[in-house]
């Protein structure tokens, strides 16, 4: 079986036959024209959001976190909902967090806006002794840690949440240590002291530190004259990098060394289900920096920007069949016509045409028309050969 590859017609473009034969044809000329700027106003509006969201699109907000306690079954909770024959005495932290002044329909989860969660629970020594390493009769060392952790599965596929508890047995004080580690993007550092007493900033992310110093380098004029790769360190870059002169491409590799992680949020809370203290909840407001909420939805366009492209091209397919039948057509019109016309003059006409292209068919050949036309050439030795062979083949 042989396979044939078959290239799809790609031309769209009417032949000026079909204009004279179909007055209205000129409107898929103007269709095609209006086509042509809709695809390159939608192409550079695709470029522009493209733009857009490699642009730094994050806005100021107020991350309010909120932390609470309730207890369940504690010997001051008799004769309440709270409290249940036999159950051992319970309480429960719970950390949560929103953000203030969101969009109620688009409201961010607390989990989206942070990294990690460690709660450290320092419990009361008994008899609240003093262990002579702490002053306030808890342990010094933290008893019992619980951490969350983003996971590193996709976006999509995360659980989200605006809050997160965590629930002990116990009636005894409790001292918690609650440190948030919130995201950003790109990622801020703490600045070594010799940094930031250059920079003017004790955080910064990686790209500011090192665009921050680069400006700093020009300002005070300290690349080489001749070799501008060439660096030469003034008495605060001296202490920074403990060198008299770098090389540009060394600059991210020794700044690297002066950013730090940045400290996470501490919130310190003691959970004392010995008595009834009424309400206990604390709240901390955070400055925080988030996605514009105009990022998602620029992003969920340009994601479902491909979605139409098939059906798109099954249709330009369509046009492109129908313009080569149409095109096929005019031709066809045009030769019936003319022959309708002047029959014998067409045909004389159209027999010299086909004597031409048979003449340009057998230009190749190793024999000439003039002895074709004698029927010796019909006897030779080569002629029954090649009929043999024709014929096989056929």
């Amino acid at each position: 079986m042989e396979w044939q590859n078959k290239r799809k017609p790609t031309d769209r473009t009417l032949d000026e036959k079909v204009y004279s034969t179909l007055p209205n044809a000129s409107i898929f000329k103007q269709m095609q024209d209006v086509e042509s700027n809709i695809d390159a106003l939608v192409q550079r509006k695709r470029l522009d959001l493209q733009d857009m969201i490699g642009r730094s699109m994050r806005i100021n907000k107020t991350l309010r976190i909120f932390i609470s306690s309730t207890f369940a079954d504690q010997l001051w909770q008799q004769g309440t909902q709270y409290f249940a024959n036999g159950e051992d005495p319970t309480w429960t932290l719970r950390v949560e967090g929103r953000l203030l002044d969101d969009d109620p329909v688009k409201s961010r989860a607390f989990s989206s806006m942070i990294t990690s969660v460690i709660v450290e629970l320092r419990r009361e020594n008994p008899n609240g002794e003093l262990d002579g390493s702490n002053t306030d009769g808890f342990s010094t060392d933290p008893d019992e840690i619980v951490e969350w952790h983003e996971s590193s599965v996709p976006p999509e596929q995360r659980v989200e949440f605006d809050g997160l508890d965590v629930k002990r047995s116990g009636k005894n004080k409790i001292k918690a240590k609650v440190l948030i580690q919130l995201k950003e993007y790109p990622d801020k550092f703490k600045l070594s002291p010799q940094l930031a007493k250059i920079l003017g900033v004790t955080e910064e992310s990686k790209p500011g530190a090192v665009v921050s110093l680069w400006q700093y380098i020009r300002y005070h004029q300290l690349q080489d004259v001749d070799e501008k790769r060439l660096i030469k360190c003034n008495a605060p870059l001296k202490e920074l990098f403990n060198r008299e002169k770098i090389i540009l491409p060394q600059l991210v590799e020794l700044l690297v060394h002066h950013l730090s992680p940045r400290e996470p949020i501490t919130i310190e809370y003691t959970i004392d289900p010995t008595q009834n203290n009424g309400n206990t909840d604390v709240a901390f407001d955070v400055p925080i920096q988030v996605d514009h909420s105009l990022r998602s939805d620029l992003l969920t366009m340009l994601n479902s920007w491909p979605q139409g492209t098939a059906q798109i091209a099954h249709y330009d397919n369509l046009i492109t069949q129908n313009v080569q039948a149409l095109n096929l057509l005019a031709y066809q019109h045009d030769f019936y016509k003319e022959f309708a016309n002047e029959p014998a003059k067409f045909l004389d006409k159209w027999v010299a045409s086909q004597a031409a292209d048979l003449k340009t068919i057998y230009a190749d050949r190793q024999f000439s028309e003039e002895a074709v036309r004698h029927s010796s050439f019909y006897t030779d030795d080569l002629v029954n050969p090649a009929l043999h062979l024709f014929l096989g083949k056929n």
